[in-house]
């Protein structure tokens, strides 16, 4: 079950409403939204054209663009927050190669038959929208 983070006033976001999230850090990575509009629509949205996340990264390079050459201090927060966010995906990027080749050198003790059946039959990456 997820531990609700709230505020004493309401959180409102121009494209979504009221947003209320509530996070499990040790126990889960479930983020549960509430909406002001059509729940269904958004969790459409969410699970089928892009994540909280992917909408915010886009809003934020299109910002960082249009803001080019400017120096204000919310553009530099800005660029400081986008910085810190792709360092963390670098990281979980490394995380998550490490993880899979551990996972792989023990498939390969246990059983490297399985090994190579699971090598031969894993698809090809396809290719990942922009």
């Amino acid at each position: 079950m997820p531990f609700p983070v709230s505020a004493p006033w309401p959180s409102f976001s121009p494209l979504f409403g009221d947003v209320t999230q509530a996070f499990a850090p040790f126990l889960n990575q479930q983020v549960s939204v509430t909406y002001a509009g059509n729940p269904a629509i958004e969790r459409e949205v969410v699970s089928d054209v892009a994540s909280f996340g992917r909408q915010i990264g886009l809003l934020t390079d299109a910002v960082l663009v249009l803001a080019h050459g400017r120096d204000e201090e919310e553009i530099k927060a800005l660029r400081k927050v986008a910085e810190r966010v792709a360092k963390v995906k670098d990281r979980r990027k490394a995380d998550a190669a490490v993880e899979a080749r551990d996972a792989l050198d023990a498939l390969a003790k246990v059983d490297a038959r399985a090994l190579d059946r699971l090598l031969r039959t894993y698809p090809a990456p396809k290719p990942r929208d922009p």
